[in-house]
């Protein structure tokens, strides 16, 4: 792909300045010399369009290859210190095959994560692009924008081809937050007062969901559309309160006030969490959804400037003008690691979806490089991660009281151990979690779901209440049932059982943490992110950790561990198709 050179780019530049300064006092600029140039410089944009060029977008140039990486990154990306173009948002495929980098000139380039060469640029935004979201399969990649142009809207969103760069769609709906559905048929545009739902084979808007009331300004939205955040303007000299709108029940929950306007704001994807960040603020805050609770994330020197949860809802991170970013745990709000590697104020950071992977993106005179850093390397500090040496029940006792430490580091590397213990530590894992899926039969509820979508009501009835009496158990099944319902009838049904209120019995809140690293440590063995000692001893313990975050997926009475232990089976199994 040939782009537009930096000197052609700048004479362009220079020219498209003068041309609007009425004011200039240059003798030689005429009236004539400014149609001159004009001519010649959409003459040149025509040439390269019809030769297949992209003028102005530039492919942000390879660092070189003696270019030295920082301490736990995998390999770096951008322009040097002499450009100003820098990163304003990131973005990875499903599949992590894929990254997507935004600069200042509002050109959004892809990178094939293979083998660290740029693919294709899109451009054709005027106003700063927002949202930037790849199809579930790679093919597509979204870029949105919204805002405004000589007091005409003029902000659409574009849905290009990855591999041959065109165009796919051009729709004429401002975005504030906009992503692909899950079953990658659709994209969710959230405009300034409803969620829309487009068909993407042929562009029409299938649904359209009105959520603003008065003197609301959206934020952003979950993936699935269901929820938008916003925020309503002070009003003498009141805060701004950020709340958060739910379609599907058509209410309104205000989160908190704040005395500085809301700059940015993202939900965690299993929709437990929110995460905002205000102007000339340098925390992040974070609410449990589930509690309402408002944690404050202080850690930053200057400004925040982004946030970003891990695909698997695990972590935080959050970056600052004070040229760092700083990674977070999700179950104890505390502080992981820092990232001071940039030279440059860090714009931008996302998580690979299925990779241990995190990006960040620098601007600046000094910095204008994207870092793909080494997760587990960030997470665990130990860069050999040894298995640990056979363990009594003593050592037992001492690593599940680990699990649960501050400050989270040590409970992060006494987890990777546990992971990397082989045969003894899954059976230590199994005594203290239980795989027992006694008076659960998954037979039975699938059949229960199954009749939701019966011709006759009194069954359909029967089955929902049927279902409600299983409580946690039913709900990993339900939510898949969901994801593959065929009418509109068993949605309805679905939905309204999801939707009912979940008991969450009383729990050690120590102990909810051990349950929850000891689902990270069963990943990580059924998912053969661990070390093997031997080939045999592998396949036992993948086999062992599938069937006990199964038992966890059905049988446990706490919601959020049966749910966080459905969601690990789910990445387990999207690794191996991707490996397939």
């Amino acid at each position: 792909m040939l782009t537009c050179p930096a000197n052609l780019r700048s004479v362009l530049s220079r020219s498209s300045v003068r041309s609007s300064d009425t004011g200039s006092k240059d003798d030689w600029w005429t009236e004539g010399s400014r149609r001159a140039s004009s001519t010649l410089v959409h003459a040149l944009l025509i040439v390269l369009f019809f030769a297949g060029h992209s003028c102005g977008q530039s492919v942000t140039e390879p660092l070189p290859d003696n270019a030295q990486l920082p301490d736990d990154a995998i390999w770096q990306f951008g322009e040097n210190e002499s450009s100003y173009n820098g990163l304003y948002k990131l973005a990875y495929s499903a599949d992590g095959e894929y990254l997507a980098a935004r600069n200042s000139d509002n050109i959004v380039t892809v990178y094939d994560t293979k083998t660290h060469q740029p693919l294709q640029t899109f451009a054709g935004h005027d106003q700063p692009i927002q949202c930037v979201d790849f199809s579930k399969d790679g093919t597509y990649v979204l870029t949105g924008a919204n805002g405004q142009r000589d007091d005409r809207k003029t902000e659409h969103t574009k849905i290009w081809n990855v591999q041959t760069g065109e165009l796919k769609l051009d729709l004429n709906i401002q975005a504030y937050a906009a992503f692909f559905s899950s079953d990658g048929e659709n994209v969710l545009i959230m405009d300034e007062k409803a969620v829309n739902t487009v068909r993407i084979s042929d562009g029409k808007l299938l649904v359209k969901k009105i959520w603003k009331q008065s003197n609301e300004r959206p934020l952003t939205m979950s993936r699935d559309g269901n929820r938008v955040a916003f925020y309503r303007s002070p009003v003498a000299g009141r805060v701004y309160n950020l709340s958060i709108y739910d379609l599907t029940k058509k209410s309104t929950t205000i989160l908190q006030g704040n005395l500085n306007r809301p700059k940015y704001a993202t939900f965690s994807d299993d929709n437990l969490h929110l995460a905002a960040i205000f102007n000339q603020d340098d925390s992040a805050y974070l609410w449990d959804l589930r509690t309402r609770t408002q944690f404050v994330l202080s850690g930053h020197s200057e400004r925040t400037a982004a946030i970003a949860f891990s695909s698997d809802s695990r972590f935080l991170a959050t970056t600052s003008l004070d040229d760092s970013a700083i990674l977070w745990d999700l179950l104890t709000r505390q502080k992981i690691t820092a990232l001071d590697a940039h030279e440059d104020n860090v714009n931008s950071v996302t998580f690979a979806p299925l990779d241990a992977k995190l990006v960040t993106g620098s601007s600046g005179q000094k910095d204008n490089r994207g870092i793909i850093w080494n997760l587990n390397s960030l997470l665990f500090s130990d860069k050999k991660l040894q298995p640990p040496q056979p363990a009594d029940a003593n050592a037992f006792k001492h690593i599940w009281i680990r699990m649960s430490a501050r400050p989270p580091q040590h409970a992060l590397i006494t987890t990777r151990k546990l992971a990397l213990g082989g045969v003894d530590f899954i059976g230590f894992l199994e005594e203290k979690i239980g795989v027992s899926t006694a008076g659960v039969d998954e037979d039975e509820i699938v059949k229960l779901i199954g009749m939701l979508n019966s011709d006759q009501y009194s069954e359909r009835e029967r089955a929902s209440i049927a279902l409600k009496k299983f409580g946690p158990h039913a709900i990993s099944l339900a939510n898949q049932a969901l994801k593959n319902a065929k009418t509109a009838e068993i949605r309805y049904r679905i939905t309204k059982l999801l939707s009912q209120p979940v008991v969450r019995p009383p729990i050690d809140p120590q102990e909810l943490c051990r349950l929850h690293r000891s689902i990270m440590a069963l990943e990580m063995m059924a998912s053969g992110d661990a070390v093997a000692v031997s080939e045999q001893a592998a396949s036992e313990v993948v086999k062992r950790a599938i069937f006990a975050l199964q038992s966890l997926a059905l049988g446990h009475e706490n919601i959020d561990v049966a749910n966080d232990a459905q969601a690990a089976l789910d990445r387990i199994a999207a690794k191996k198709k991707r490996s397939l």
